[in-house]
């Protein structure tokens, strides 16, 4: 029997996700969304994370890190990198089912990836009501304790990080952008 981290590494068909999973049913884009400088970082280094945890190659996680201490500075950056991956590590234990990601340069997001970024949205504000709702929507049924506690954390910090901007244009990848990848 698979491990459940290892579960969440591999496609449908039990091999590592390469993205031809259509588990992701609409795309949006980052402008439609009005994401800030931080949500964007935030969900490049979501996107570097899953990607890394998929295909089972540090590498992917090195980038995160390399991208969130040139966004942030060295002590930030860390701090970023480690709150998302608790975050992440949270989903992981309590999601119930697939979870869909993009490439971190691609300019569209999907729906796994909206469900994070409402959940760190809610967190902003003092409605426990709320930030409760959003995390059961994004682990489709597990327990939310976890993801709440580490998504509050990341928040937190938030407030206080100034992000340099960064231009996606010319990000090399030989992944199709809008083909979304997945986690299970």
């Amino acid at each position: 029997m698979k491990s459940k981290s290892k579960a969440l590494a591999t496609g449908h068909d039990g091999s590592a996700a390469r993205g031809e999973c259509d588990c992701c049913h609409r795309l949006h884009t980052r402008a439609a969304l009005g994401l800030s400088n931080l949500e964007n970082l935030q969900l490049d280094v979501v996107r570097l994370y899953c990607t890394s945890i998929a295909s089972n190659d540090v590498t992917a996680l090195d980038a995160a890190h390399d991208l969130a201490i040139r966004r942030l500075g060295a002590v930030d950056g860390s701090r970023c990198v480690a709150s998302i991956t608790r975050l992440m590590v949270a989903i992981q234990r309590q999601r119930q089912g697939h979870f869909g990601f993009l490439p971190a340069c691609s300019a569209v997001v999907c729906d796994d990836e909206l469900d994070i970024l409402s959940l760190l949205r809610s967190c902003r504000f003092p409605n426990a009501r709320v930030t409760r709702a959003r995390a059961e929507k994004l682990l489709n049924g597990g327990d939310a304790s976890a993801v709440i506690t580490a998504a509050l954390d990341l928040v937190q910090a938030g407030p206080s990080l100034r992000v340099r901007p960064e231009s996606h244009e010319g990000c090399a990848t030989t992944i199709d952008l809008d083909q979304p990848r997945v986690l299970h």
